[in-house]
Protein backbone atom coordinates (compact mmCIF):
# COMPACT_ATOMS: atom_id res chain seq x y z
CA UNK A 1 0.00 0.00 0.00
CA UNK A 2 1.36 3.40 -0.96
CA UNK A 3 1.18 6.39 1.30
CA UNK A 4 -0.80 9.38 0.20
CA UNK A 5 -0.32 13.05 0.88
CA UNK A 6 -2.60 15.99 1.48
CA UNK A 7 -2.09 19.67 0.78
CA UNK A 8 -3.83 22.53 2.53
CA UNK A 9 -4.17 25.55 0.26
CA UNK A 10 -4.36 29.02 1.70
CA UNK A 11 -6.34 31.59 -0.28
CA UNK A 12 -4.53 32.83 -3.38
CA UNK A 13 -3.60 36.22 -1.88
CA UNK A 14 -1.80 34.68 1.14
CA UNK A 15 1.56 32.99 1.58
CA UNK A 16 2.22 30.61 4.47
CA UNK A 17 4.83 31.71 7.00
CA UNK A 18 4.54 29.09 9.72
CA UNK A 19 2.75 25.92 10.68
CA UNK A 20 2.65 24.31 14.09
CA UNK A 21 0.96 21.27 15.59
CA UNK A 22 -1.58 21.75 18.38
CA UNK A 23 -0.27 19.03 20.70
CA UNK A 24 -2.69 19.77 23.58
CA UNK A 25 -5.57 18.27 21.57
CA UNK A 26 -5.09 14.52 21.99
CA UNK A 27 -8.35 13.55 20.25
CA UNK A 28 -7.53 15.05 16.83
CA UNK A 29 -4.58 16.05 14.68
CA UNK A 30 -4.79 19.86 14.61
CA UNK A 31 -2.51 22.49 13.16
CA UNK A 32 -2.29 26.28 13.12
CA UNK A 33 -1.09 27.84 9.86
CA UNK A 34 -0.16 31.52 9.81
CA UNK A 35 0.35 33.78 6.81
CA UNK A 36 2.75 36.68 6.33
CA UNK A 37 1.80 38.19 3.01
CA UNK A 38 3.06 41.62 2.07
CA UNK A 39 1.59 42.06 -1.40
CA UNK A 40 -0.37 45.26 -2.18
CA UNK A 41 -3.40 43.11 -3.11
CA UNK A 42 -3.51 42.02 0.54
CA UNK A 43 -4.01 45.54 1.91
CA UNK A 44 -7.29 46.79 3.32
CA UNK A 45 -7.53 50.51 4.16
CA UNK A 46 -3.77 50.89 4.45
CA UNK A 47 -3.16 47.96 6.79
CA UNK A 48 -1.96 44.48 5.92
CA UNK A 49 -4.40 41.61 6.31
CA UNK A 50 -3.09 38.18 7.30
CA UNK A 51 -4.79 35.10 8.64
CA UNK A 52 -4.32 32.19 11.02
CA UNK A 53 -6.05 28.99 9.92
CA UNK A 54 -6.89 26.27 12.44
CA UNK A 55 -7.16 22.98 10.55
CA UNK A 56 -7.83 19.35 11.47
CA UNK A 57 -6.45 16.26 9.78
CA UNK A 58 -8.85 13.31 9.81
CA UNK A 59 -6.71 10.20 9.62
CA UNK A 60 -9.59 7.76 8.99
CA UNK A 61 -10.76 9.57 5.86
CA UNK A 62 -7.36 11.11 4.94
CA UNK A 63 -8.94 14.57 4.83
CA UNK A 64 -8.05 18.09 5.95
CA UNK A 65 -10.82 20.38 7.23
CA UNK A 66 -10.68 24.08 8.10
CA UNK A 67 -12.02 24.59 11.63
CA UNK A 68 -11.54 28.35 12.06
CA UNK A 69 -9.98 31.30 10.27
CA UNK A 70 -8.78 34.35 12.22
CA UNK A 71 -8.13 37.56 10.28
CA UNK A 72 -5.32 39.79 11.57
CA UNK A 73 -4.45 43.37 10.71
CA UNK A 74 -1.20 45.19 11.36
Amino acid sequence: MRGSSNIYNLPEHLQAKAMGAIIADTDRHRFAIGSASISPANQIEGSMLNEIHLVSYLEDSNRIDTDLVFSLRD
